[in-house]
């Protein structure tokens, strides 16, 4: 978190997360396993730009008559 932000009085990832400045970025690590060969995948994102285009489309009409 920047800016001063800290995870000090929240109970989860979530509501730090939900309390964090817009640009706030996040990266997810996972562990992939296929057979003899493992691999190490970190994506990187802003949640909650993310989260305004998803509820931009559904704001936006379904068809156009």
């Amino acid at each position: 978190m920047e800016k001063g932000a800290t995870t000090k009085g929240h109970k989860s990832f979530v509501s730090a997360l939900a309390a964090a400045p817009s640009n706030t970025r996040t990266a997810e690590l996972m562990l992939l396993s296929d057979g003899s060969e493992n691999s190490l995948m970190i994506r990187c994102s802003l949640p909650k730009l993310e989260a305004d285009k998803v509820l931009s489309e559904v704001k936006k009409p379904v068809e156009k008559f």
